[in-house]
């Protein structure tokens, strides 16, 4: 049977790794909730004059649009009536307020006969706005979870209470997202009674002339978008948990304990120490090695000694002696000769 080939590699690359993936994964979910957290389309509505489309409301989590559909009209004098009544107000994006205010004087103002969705308009105001909030709340989550996963793992404070704060914003992120949706869902299920008529939705027939189906289904591409980002916000969770806690790590850093006024540690002075303080610690050394150097030196020249050297050098030449010993060795040449 073959041998499973082992794959080396170093802690300090695998922690590389486990950030990178989650970094990676994090801008992914939060780029991918932008298009739907700023859409238009959570909800769609249209409403029907003479069986021809005439109204199209889009409901997003910030406001609403109405779009006339006027070149959708089947005759020219639908069509110049429709740009008359779309005016140029009417365009663009509008707030829920402008739609609360606009829905609660009607239906005061005709004794709820004519509209009755005053309470559901505010209903959808507040609530939209909530889940828009909560829905920026669990990005702000994510975000945090992958600065504390860089301190973790690189910036020297990997701790048990790091990891768990760590874990428990990127698990909150995806549940915050999911009772935000569902809340939206109980919310806004039935949008006839936020735009409901009154008595012109119940008299027989007159849907014909203007009204707009009733029991449908309104989510639109938003909040399917919605429900996609929200599952993919789990995705750095998994990668967290894939990664593993770092034991060892945390057992390197377990003991310091940090001193705030010189930046650094009870136990361990020396490792810790700022830079100002090493570079006093190091010009110190290099001058006391320096003075000592220079001590030595004084020491081992001495010009007392260098002239006691130089008489016994004086002392050991005479010039008589080198001659008794030069007739010396003339006459012992001469008598051998």
């Amino acid at each position: 049977m073959p041998e499973k080939r082992k794959i080396k590699i170093t802690k300090q690359k695998a922690h590389k790794i486990a950030v990178f993936n989650i970094l990676f994964l994090t801008l992914i979910a939060v780029g991918c909730w932008m298009i739907p957290l700023f859409g238009k389309t959570w909800h769609v509505k249209r409403w029907f004059v003479l069986l021809t489309p005439a109204i199209k409301l889009n409901l997003g989590l910030w406001g609403y649009s109405m779009d006339y559909e006027c070149h959708k009209k089947t005759f020219d004098w639908q069509s110049r009536f429709c740009e008359w009544v779309e005016g140029d107000k009417n365009i663009g994006t509008h707030s829920y307020f402008d739609l609360q205010d606009w829905a609660c004087h009607i239906g005061q103002s005709t004794k709820q006969i004519l509209f009755r969705g005053c309470d559901e308009v505010i209903r959808l105001n507040i609530g939209s706005m909530c889940v828009g909030v909560a829905i920026c709340i669990s990005l702000w989550f994510m975000i945090m979870g992958c600065a504390l996963s860089y301190l973790y793992y690189f910036a020297g404070m990997s701790s048990k209470r790091v990891w768990n704060f760590m874990t428990v914003f990127f698990a909150l992120a995806p549940l915050l997202q999911m009772c935000a949706l569902i809340m939206y869902v109980m919310l806004t299920f039935d949008l006839d009674n936020f735009v409901d008529l009154g008595i012109l939705s119940r008299m027989p027939g007159a849907k014909i002339v203007f009204g707009s189906p009733s029991g449908t289904i309104t989510f639109n591409h938003a909040f399917i978008g919605a429900v996609c980002c929200m599952f993919m916000s789990f995705l750095p969770a998994m990668a967290l948990f894939f990664s593993g806690r770092d034991k060892n790590l945390e057992s390197e850093y377990s003991e310091l304990d940090y001193d705030a006024n010189n930046y650094g540690t009870n136990n361990e002075a020396g490792l810790w120490n700022s830079y100002d303080d090493l570079a006093d610690q190091s010009g110190m050394e290099a001058g006391t090695a320096g003075q000592q150097q220079y001590g030595s030196s004084q020491q081992q020249y001495d010009p007392n000694q260098q002239e006691q050297q130089y008489d016994q050098s004086q002392q050991q030449f005479d010039p008589n002696q080198q001659q008794q010993q030069y007739d010396q060795s003339q006459q012992q040449g001469g008598y051998a000769y």
